[in-house]
């Protein structure tokens, strides 16, 4: 028996020998469906991403919902099996955004926050369902679908940089489906930098989202270029070659938006997929990224001279780069970094050459040269104090020079302290206390050169620079009062208000969307945002320190899987030995090289990726965001799938549970949306009161706008039945307790018309409390109580709490509230009665 086996097993062996060695040949022209199967995946989840804005969110969440479902129940026994930490870390998260949902100041806000959480999630968890092969093939496979997304939405805006037919095709066959697509133009201005005016913002309409998306998409086709480099067959070069292409769209996708934050924490990425990747790696990592940021260098220079023109100059740009990109990889940058790897300290010195010519970058210098109706603002910083201007130049040229002010360490608006000719006779000027950086802003009729300006004062000379020779100018604009801009100090007080709506509810938060409806109750000056564009405060308002710790926890254990993967791997490497004596020299070369090189392992651009996300979630918004979510989710799903089994934990009954959680949470609320959906159809179908009440009974999430209605319903009719009246009464409460921005108001406008005008004062000093940085708020409410004027000392007193709460917020803010010139007659009047 154990001959037969022995024999069997030899013949087995031969037989699968005598396969591999035909297999080759007969695949040589074969069609590469793991290839094509991501693309068109990629394809599809691009057309999810699209329709996952917030006219079609709510649709696409239950489709996503439902494919999941089905996926997951197909490919059960497969999900399971991959579940671990980072996984599990990432369903935590998004179960407590949910749940948050049920409790929050605004479930109508909650519901349309969450909804891109579950998308984003679902479409992670589904496509870790349908990947295919081994650990490997299905980490890259889903790394290719979420690098072909992004290279989609890239191209787009590419070509809807320069106002090509592409983009208008693709927004003209979206604007059929959604709204949110009609109408963009790619360009947005932008009111944090003077210097810099309309900024590309891409078919998502905002360029901080677009940046960060498509840093994402750069730092998956980088990698996935880098692994492919390996493959040396026909169908390798095309995949190689493919991945080039993709990365070349990605970068121009990034370069244009002009984000210096993105941009930033990406070569901050950049740097750890370096120090992430072995060592016998990098040298042709390092080359594959300085022969891309030359070729986005080339890319910026003539897409940013050729904006807005008809010609399709982006997309010649892109094809241009990924042609370069392959020539240059093929020829020049693998064999130079090969050569590299030979030498300890090349890598090393290669980076620090890098790091020295962009700070050579940023401070060299010289004279510029302006053309006709061209204008420039360069910003400095000036301590307070009076100065003389000198200037050198050829043509007439003006200035304008303007303080940026700040007010306890936040923008306080501008003021100028300059208009005119720029002469060289010296102006003089003086700089405020409460500068934070003063603007140059140089503009010419006919055409002029300055040499130079000098600005002196108390001993001190300060040259304003001009022409930044290594730096395009559009990087150069947004390069100046970096730290003093609007943005930046922006920030600096989201980060406040942030905070400040944390304390009030620390441990749970106040649900997802309570920044954006509860800011104006914090505000020291009054300013519109949605988010606190810091994620890690984000989350702290919408869920508490349960919801950080648990956003923590996802950037952490994924951090943590892929730092042992990667010491796995290390290990492997240097664990090679020479085959035995009897080998040749060539097959022993061979053998190593197989095991010192790993083209399928995807390590060390995950790692990058975290280190990426978790930077760029200290100052941007795209963990609220539907595009970035998308992508980002499907990392922490290839995290979970090349690198969670690095954790032995959990074991298959965790496993089980969880992936039985998975589906039971989802679906059940996916129940509650369709609640909701349901209650929008039947009262816009039956449009009765009956309807607004049976609305308000079954939808969990937006039940107050029904409630809403029904109240302004009682408003604007008399002599209504006992009925409706008791039910508008019971409705009125109601809302009493809810915290909105609209409500309030039309509640106290009700009373007064019940004549219960203490109850109306009460409604009336929550809602401006609420409201309290919103002038519009305050006039509303004084337009109101002039509406309702009566000659008794109760409304005299009740007018003048809420004079009272006006004048004492002016005194303890930044901000100040104004009024029209009948409202601030009004309220001196009662001021003084």
């Amino acid at each position: 028996m154990a001959g037969k086996t022995k024999k069997a097993l030899e013949a087995k062996k031969s037989a699968g020998a005598a396969a591999a060695a035909v297999k080759p040949e007969e695949r040589k022209h074969a069609v590469d469906w793991g290839a094509v199967s991501a693309v068109l995946t990629g394809v599809l989840l691009f057309i999810v991403l699209c329709f996952s804005s917030a006219s079609t969110v709510k649709g696409s969440a239950v489709f996503c919902v439902v494919l999941m479902l089905a996926v997951g129940a197909i490919r059960y026994k497969t999900l399971r099996d991959w579940i671990w930490i980072p996984l599990i870390s990432l369903s935590l998260y998004v179960l407590m955004d949910g749940i948050s949902t049920f409790y929050a100041v605004s479930g109508k806000f909650a519901l349309s926050e969450f909804l891109k959480v579950l998308i984003a999630f679902c479409t992670s968890v589904t496509l870790l369902s349908l990947s295919p092969g081994e650990e490997k093939i299905r980490g890259r496979w889903m790394a290719t679908v979420l690098a072909v997304c992004c290279a989609l939405a890239n191209l787009i805006n590419v070509d809807m940089y320069s106002d090509g037919a592409l983009s208008r095709g693709a927004l003209s066959v979206l604007g059929r489906f959604t709204v949110d697509y009609t109408g963009l133009t790619g360009f947005l201005n932008d009111t944090s930098n003077s210097s810099v005016g309309d900024r590309f913002a891409g078919i998502f309409n905002n360029h901080n989202i677009q940046a960060g998306f498509s840093a994402l998409g750069v730092l998956l086709s980088m990698g996935l270029a880098h692994v492919s480099r390996s493959y040396t067959d026909r169908r390798g070069f095309w995949r190689h070659g493919g991945y080039l292409l993709l990365l070349a769209v990605n970068v121009l996708g990034l370069l244009l938006p002009i984000s210096l934050g993105a941009t930033a924490f990406l070569i901050l990425g950049m740097g750890a997929f370096l120090l992430f990747e072995h060592r016998e790696s990098r040298g042709p990592l390092l080359m594959l990224m300085i022969e891309t940021v030359a070729v986005a260098a080339v890319d910026a220079l003539v897409c940013f001279s050729a904006v807005g023109r008809t010609a399709p100059v982006s997309l010649l740009c892109v094809a241009g780069s990924a042609l370069v990109l392959i020539l240059l990889d093929r020829f020049a940058g693998a064999k130079i970094g090969e050569l590299l790897n030979r030498y300890v300290f090349a890598v090393p010195v290669l980076a620090g050459i890098a790091v020295v010519f962009a700070i050579v970058a940023f401070l060299w210098t010289g004279p510029m040269d302006l053309g006709p109706g061209e204008a420039v603002s360069r910003g400095v910083r000036l301590e307070p104090g009076v100065y003389t201007l000198t200037a050198e130049t050829d043509g007439a040229a003006s200035l304008t020079i303007t303080s940026q002010m700040q007010k306890n360490g936040y923008i306080a608006g501008s003021q100028t302290l300059y208009s005119g000719d720029l002469t060289e006779d010296g102006i003089s000027f003086e700089v405020p206390e409460d500068s934070l950086v003063i603007y140059f802003r140089f503009s010419t009729e006919e055409g002029a050169g300055i040499v130079s300006v000098k600005c002196v004062g108390d001993g001190k000379t300060v040259r304003v620079p001009l022409d930044y020779y290594l730096l395009p100018e559009v990087f150069a604009n947004r390069m100046q009062g970096l730290l003093a801009s609007s943005s930046f100090r922006a920030r600096l007080m989201h980060y406040r208000d942030g905070l400040a709506l944390f304390r009030l509810n620390p441990l749970f938060g106040r649900g997802m969307g309570s920044f954006e409806n509860g800011l104006k109750s914090v505000q020291t000056r009054y300013y519109e945002t949605k988010y606190a564009h810091n994620h890690y405060i984000q989350a702290m308002t919408d869920t508490g320190v349960v919801g950080l710790i648990l956003f923590l926890t996802l950037m952490i254990s994924s951090c943590t899987v892929v730092i042992l993967q990667r010491k796995k791997e290390r290990l492997a490497i240097l664990s090679v030995t020479p085959m035995s004596d009897g080998a040749d020299e060539g097959q022993t070369e061979d053998k190593t090289k197989s095991k010192t090189s790993d083209p399928g392992s995807l390590t060390a651009m995950l790692g990058a990726s975290v280190i990426f996300m978790a930077s760029n979630a200290l100052t941007d918004v795209g963990f609220s965001a539907y595009p970035y979510l998308i992508i980002a989710f499907g990392i922490f799903a290839i995290i979970n799938l090349c690198c969670g089994h690095r954790v032995s934990w959990p074991q298959r009954t965790v496993q089980t549970v969880t992936t039985a959680s998975i589906g039971v949470l989802t679906g059940l609320f996916t129940v509650f949306l369709l609640m909701n959906l349901y209650a929008g159809y039947y009262v816009d179908r039956e449009q009765s009161l009956e309807s607004l009440v049976k609305a308000a009974e079954i939808d969990k999430f937006e039940w107050a706008d029904y409630k809403y209605s029904y109240l302004l319903f009682a408003m604007e009719n008399q002599d209504l039945p006992a009925a409706i009246v008791q039910q508008a009464d019971a409705y009125a409460e109601d809302l009493e307790d809810y915290e909105s921005n609209t409500t309030g108001i039309s509640v106290a406008q009700y009373y007064f018309q019940e004549g219960r005008n203490d109850k109306a004062f009460a409604m009336l000093r929550k809602y401006v409390d609420y409201l309290s940085s919103d002038s519009s708020a305050w006039q509303n409410s004084f337009r109101l109580l002039m509406a309702y004027e009566t000659n008794d000392e109760g409304y005299r007193m009740g007018v003048q709490s809420i004079i009272e709460r006006m004048d004492r917020w002016n005194e303890n803010n930044i901000g100040t509230i104004s009024l029209d010139e009948e409202t601030g007659a009004f309220v001196d009047r009662m001021r003084n009665a």
